[in-house]
């Protein structure tokens, strides 16, 4: 995915600053069409959101998930606003505080946050790079991505391991062979038998 979004990146901002040097005037109106047809492509094609910023935390670039999750008309709406511009006060200026401790320390950053917005609960993978040119950071570029599935499993997969350490019951659990694979203090309290006594021996035993 890094490797993507570098690629990706490497393409907006040859356009970008191809822009500003006028270089852009030197090619054709078709090859130009073409190219930020393909790069909006590419964003678009992401399954998550995924940004561009400039150092003020402008947006320069957005693909259609984002477009759709802070509900603009389209991705050039977006352009030149910032994060207070489309997101609820408290989100804004988390986002914000993310991107200055980007670009004050030069390093990526990777969050994992509960973020509630219009009432809906999400957990929220989020990943902000700098962006160097000629040895100078000139934005931020970052993705964004719901890792609520895969919260709720590593809660179920708690409660699951508390349940089974702490129940008055013994519990052993087995393989596909029948071999115990692992058993809870109760069953050691019951049985007898110490954990290095029974794991990797057959239920038969018993």
């Amino acid at each position: 995915v890094l490797q993507l979004l570098a690629a990706l990146l490497a393409l907006i901002l040859g356009n970008l600053i191809g822009k500003a040097a006028g270089l852009q005037r030197q090619v054709n109106a078709l090859g130009r069409y073409a190219s930020e047809r393909y790069q909006r492509a590419l964003l678009d094609n992401f399954p998550f959101l995924v940004w561009l910023k400039d150092t003020e935390s402008r947006f320069l670039a957005v693909n259609g998930p984002f477009v759709a999750a802070c509900d603009q008309p389209n991705a050039d709406a977006l352009v030149g606003k910032t994060d207070a511009d489309v997101w609820p006060k408290d989100l804004a200026e988390r986002y914000c505080a993310d991107d200055r401790d980007v670009l004050a320390s030069g390093k990526s950053k990777v969050i994992e946050e509960l973020v509630v917005n219009k009432g809906i609960r999400r957990w929220m993978e989020t990943y902000k790079s700098p962006v160097t040119l000629a040895g100078r950071v000139i934005g931020i570029v970052g993705f964004a991505r719901d890792i609520s599935e895969r919260k709720q499993a590593e809660e179920q997969q708690r409660l699951a391991a508390s349940i089974f350490a702490h129940a008055h019951e013994g519990i052993m659990m087995i393989d596909a062979a029948a071999k115990i694979v692992e058993i809870n203090a109760a069953f050691s309290e019951l049985t007898g038998y110490s954990r290095e006594e029974v794991l990797g021996r057959n239920v038969r035993f018993l």
